[in-house]
Formats: C-alpha cells, sequence, structure tokens
C-alpha cells in the first residue's frame, strides 16, 4: 500500500530527525535509551507520521530533551 505524498513527506520529516539525533547521541547519557525512543518514534510515524513529526519537532526544538 503506497502512502499519500503528504503522509510520505511527514513520515520523511520523522526519519530526518531520528537519524539526526542518533548522529548527537553524544550528548546524550543513556544511549540505548535514547535510541530505543527513536527507534519508537520512527515505528509509531509509519501509524501517523503527521502527529509524529509534530512531537518530535516541538521536542527538538526544546532543546533536543
Amino acid at each position: 500500500m503506497e502512502r499519500p505524498e503528504k503522509e510520505f513527506k511527514y513520515w520523511w520529516e520523522v526519519k530526518k530527525i531520528v537519524d539526526e539525533t542518533l548522529k548527537d547521541l553524544d550528548w546524550q547519557k543513556n544511549r540505548e535509551e535514547r535510541a530505543c525512543e527513536l527507534e519508537e518514534a520512527l515505528e509509531k510515524a509509519k501509524e501517523n507520521p503527521k502527529e509524529t513529526a509534530m512531537e518530535l519537532t516541538k521536542e527538538w526544538a526544546a532543546g533536543r530533551r
């Protein structure tokens, strides 16, 4: 099943945020826990890409929690 282009755009935004955060894990104390959270976010984005993208964008803007 193909995704509508708009949903794919949101999923792609989530993927970009996840990838960038994984690159920057040095600042994170518990890398494994954060990596698991990011993988879960990527899975969640498959179900609801727009909501997940908005949540992660807020977190990212707030200082990468």
